[in-house]
C-alpha cells in the first residue's frame, strides 16, 4: 500500500500544528516556573503566565495555531500543560508521584467545569440582556 505523505498531512494538520503548540507549553511552562519557584514564591505562577503561557496562548489560537469556529473559545491550553507536567512527574517519580498528584488533577478537574458553568452562564445573562 503506498500512502501519499502530502495528503496524510494535509488531512491532519490542524491536529499536528495543534499538538506542537501544546507540546511546547507543556515544556516551556513547567520550566520557565521552577526557574521562578524559588526567588518569587507564590508570584512565580504570574512570571510564568506573563513569559510562557500569555505568548503561547498568542501564537496558538489567536494568530491561528490552532484554528477556532466562530464563537469558541480557547481555554485549552492548561489540559495541555498538565498532562504534560502529569507525564513528567510520571516518568520522573514513577507512579508513587502520579498517586500523589491524582488530587491535585481531580480538583483541577472540577475547577475547569465550574469554570465552564460560569461561562456558559455569564453568556446566557448577556443573551437575556440583549434579546430584552
Amino acid at each position: 500500500m503506498k500512502y501519499n505523505t502530502k495528503k496524510i498531512i494535509q488531512k491532519y494538520h490542524r491536529y499536528l500544528v495543534a499538538t506542537l503548540g501544546y507540546f511546547l507549553a507543556g515544556v516551556l511552562v513547567p520550566t520557565i516556573w521552577s526557574y521562578f519557584a524559588s526567588p518569587f514564591g507564590y508570584l512565580a505562577g504570574f512570571i510564568a503566565a506573563i513569559i510562557a503561557i500569555f505568548p503561547l496562548w498568542y501564537i496558538v489560537h489567536y494568530k491561528g495555531m490552532v484554528k477556532l469556529n466562530c464563537g469558541d473559545i480557547g481555554v485549552d491550553m492548561g489540559l495541555g500543560i498538565s498532562t504534560a507536567v502529569f507525564i513528567r512527574d510520571a516518568i520522573d517519580c514513577g507512579w508513587n508521584g502520579v498517586a500523589k498528584s491524582f488530587m491535585t488533577m481531580f480538583l483541577v478537574t472540577i475547577g475547569a467545569i465550574l469554570a465552564g458553568f460560569s461561562v456558559h452562564y455569564l453568556q446566557e445573562l448577556r443573551r437575556r440582556k440583549n434579546d430584552n
